[in-house]
């Protein structure tokens, strides 16, 4: 006699997995990227939403480089001849002497003059420093103002990137305090070592202070070198808003508070 054999399927509900399973499946999970999150697809994609923080923080980059850039074709220094008659009574700025980054100076109805050919060895190679440095500095704010709009436009940067991008825009800004601050230090010393008019005279003279008067000139910085502070300024704003702008796509970087 045949027996039949049937098959019971169970119908009670069905079994959850165990913490083994569970243990297999998350590490599973982490060694295959492919199989993440649909939400984290957004953070492991090359595109982020546009960011208006970052866009900020290029256009005051932006402007400090105008204005940098603008100062190197004003003078930094001058002196004006005053009136006999009343030492703060000057004429006009037409009829100041000039010192500008470069290589040359200007006098009043005579033109421009490099600073090898009128004796000025030592000064040139101020300001030749200088410029150089505005140069260099130009060309860091230039990459970091390039790196905080292709963030801006909403194109993913590495964190690598991101850090980068605030430092050149700090350096590019303080190397400008640094050199105008150097700029008023040195040029004394300079035009007494190229033994400029009135530097062995008593009383106040150029080769004495970076700003001053007597009964026949003032002197002091020229509107390029206030105009490179105030361009520098801007950069550091700008610094101040890609680190703000860093927190807020780095979550790792908004550490919580202890409790």
């Amino acid at each position: 006699m045949a027996h039949s054999t049937s098959v019971r399927v169970a119908s009670g509900p069905s079994q959850q997995p165990g913490p083994e399973a569970l243990i297999l499946a998350q590490r599973g999970h982490l060694l295959n990227p492919g199989s993440a999150h649909p939400s984290d697809a957004h953070s492991n994609g090359r595109s982020q939403e546009p960011s208006r923080s970052w866009m900020v923080a290029g256009a005051l980059l932006a402007i400090a480089i105008v204005l940098i850039a603008w100062s190197v074709l004003l003078p930094w220094w001058y002196a004006n001849p005053c009136s006999p008659y009343n030492s703060r009574i000057c004429v006009a700025s037409a009829d100041s002497v000039d010192y500008y980054p470069g290589a040359s100076w200007s006098a009043p109805g005579s033109g421009a003059y490099t600073y090898s050919s009128t004796n000025l060895s030592h000064v040139g190679v101020v300001y030749g420093v200088i410029q150089g440095v505005v140069a260099a500095s130009l060309a860091l704010g230039g990459i970091a103002m390039c790196l905080a709009f292709v963030r801006g436009y909403g194109r993913r940067l590495g964190r690598a990137a991101t850090l980068c991008g605030i430092a050149l825009a700090i350096l590019a800004s303080a190397s400008i305090v640094g050199v105008a601050t150097w700029e008023a230090a040195a040029q004394p010393s300079a035009l007494q070592a190229d033994h400029y008019i009135g530097s062995s005279a008593s009383g106040a003279s150029p080769a004495g202070s970076f700003w001053g008067e007597n009964a026949t000139a003032a002197w002091g910085a020229g509107i390029g070198w206030y105009l490179s502070l105030i361009g520098s300024v801007l950069g550091l704003g700008s610094a101040a808003v890609l680190v703000r702008a860093h927190r807020e796509d780095d979550p790792s970087a908004q550490r919580p508070r202890p409790p």
